[in-house]
C-alpha cells in the first residue's frame, strides 16, 4: 500500500485509502496466483482450511517445464521471482500463496521450500 499510496492522493493531500486497498489487493495478486497460474496447466485451486486459504494446483505446464527442466532451474526461477517483488513481505506472501500438493522431483514440497526461503 505505501507503493501505491501516492497515486491515490486528493488535491487536499489526503489519501484514498479504499482506492489503496483494491490497487494493493490487485497487485499482489498479480505477483501471486497470477504469476503462478502462468506457469500451470490448468486453474488454480483456492480453498479454506481453519480460515487461511490455501492453493492447490494441477501442475506445471510444458512451457515451464521445458525452460526450466530440473529442480535447480526451477528453484532459481521462484527465488528470482521473488527477488523480483522487492520487500519481504511480498516474497512470502508469494511463498505462503504457492500452491500446497506441488512438489520437486525429490518430493520437496514448494511452498515449504519458498516459506524457508524467505525467512
Amino acid at each position: 500500500m505505501n507503493d501505491l499510496s501516492s497515486r491515490y492522493e486528493t488535491k487536499d493531500g489526503k489519501v484514498n485509502l479504499s482506492m489503496v486497498a483494491e490497487a494493493a489487493d490487485a497487485q499482489l495478486y498479480k505477483q501471486t496466483q497470477g504469476t503462478v497460474e502462468k506457469w500451470m496447466t490448468g486453474a488454480v485451486t483456492k480453498s479454506s482450511i481453519q480460515g487461511q486459504e490455501t492453493y492447490t494446483a494441477p501442475g506445471f505446464n510444458e512451457e515451464f517445464n521445458s525452460t526450466f527442466s530440473t529442480d535447480k532451474e526451477k528453484k532459481m526461477a521462484f527465488v528470482q521471482h521473488m527477488v523480483s517483488l522487492g520487500n519481504k513481505s511480498e516474497q512470502q506472501y508469494f511463498a505462503i500463496s504457492f500452491p500446497t500438493n506441488l512438489t520437486f522431483s525429490d518430493g520437496t514440497n514448494i511452498r515449504e521450500f519458498l516459506i524457508t526461503v524467505t525467512r
